[in-house]
C-alpha cells in the first residue's frame, strides 16, 4: 500500500506541472503525503519550516489526498507563479 500510494504522489498532475514549470537551476522537488507532513514537519521532528511546503490536491486513478510540494530552489516559472498553477479567472461583476 504504501509503494503505490508513493508511486500516485509522483505521478500526481501538480508535481509534474511544478517540473514542467521549473528551469534548468531546479534540481530537486519533494512532494510528501500529508501523514509524512503531520508527523515530520509539523511536530518539528524533521526541523523544517511548514512555510517551506504547499499543499496541493492530488488525484490518481483512485487515490485522493492532500500532498505538499517543496522546492529547495525554484527557478523558471516558478519564481514568476509560484509552484501551482492558478485557478481559472472568475469573471467580473
Amino acid at each position: 500500500m504504501a509503494r503505490v500510494q508513493a508511486h500516485r504522489l509522483l505521478d500526481a498532475g501538480p508535481v509534474r506541472a511544478l517540473l514542467e514549470r521549473s528551469g534548468p537551476g531546479t534540481k530537486v522537488a519533494a512532494v510528501v503525503s500529508e501523514r509524512a507532513y503531520v508527523d515530520a514537519v509539523l511536530s518539528g521532528y524533521a526541523n523544517d519550516d511548514p512555510g517551506l511546503y504547499v499543499p496541493v490536491p492530488v488525484r490518481v486513478k483512485s487515490f485522493a489526498q492532500t500532498a505538499y510540494l517543496r522546492v529547495p530552489v525554484p527557478t523558471g516559472e516558478l519564481l514568476a507563479h509560484g509552484f501551482t498553477t492558478p485557478g481559472p479567472r472568475r469573471a467580473r461583476t
